[in-house]
């Protein structure tokens, strides 16, 4: 069972690492938004995440609005727009706040605003900016965890029906209970 979960978890990860890496190429032209709205009558809050040229953007959004203002409709929302569209991206909104009022460095940054006036309404806004390079190293160490440790059981049963040490490779023909080069003990006799 525990080897099946982490069969799934490997497979989940490199599927996610490709992901990132599909989206990353498409972020130099395209701007993508995934977020779901809570609306309420003069108030709404969405969180989400957004893939602009170079960062992925972790946010959430509370936007309040005077009363009279009509509410918006909640629910997930899905949004792509090109560089040359005229829809601007909630990601490419984050980009130019993080510019003016968050604290950046190589890539990474973190934002919090609260007080933010939009034409008569207030925002506050929370953003977490990571680099797309960033997401799909993290989710490439796992699969290449199981991948160097199924490579090296590889090697080791390889090795040993050659007669050879499963660690360091040495000839076991002439000492074949203990390797004389690495002192590891061999697994089965020579036949």
């Amino acid at each position: 069972m525990k080897r099946r979960l982490l069969n799934l978890l490997t497979a989940l990860s490199l599927l996610l690492c490709a992901v990132v890496i599909v989206v990353w190429a498409r972020s130099e032209s395209t701007f993508e938004d995934v977020r779901y709205v809570s609306a309420g009558p003069f108030r709404w809050s969405a969180w989400g995440v957004s893939s602009v040229d170079g960062p992925v953007f972790f946010g959430h959004v509370t936007h309040t609005m005077p009363p009279g203002n009509s509410g918006v409709v909640g629910g997930w929302r899905f949004e792509s727009s090109t560089g040359k569209s005229r829809l601007w991206s909630w990601g490419m909104a984050y980009l130019m706040q993080m510019g003016q009022l968050g604290h950046h460095l190589l890539g990474f940054g973190v934002m919090h605003q609260e007080g933010i006036p939009v034409r008569e309404d207030i925002e506050a806004v929370w953003a977490l900016m990571v680099p797309h390079w960033f997401l799909a190293c993290v989710c490439a160490v796992l699969p290449a965890l199981r991948g160097r440790k199924a490579v090296l059981r590889r090697r080791a049963a390889r090795r040993g029906e050659h007669h050879l040490c499963t660690r360091c490779g040495y000839d076991l023909r002439a000492t074949p209970e203990r390797c004389p080069e690495c002192g590891q003990a061999a697994a089965g006799g020579v036949g």
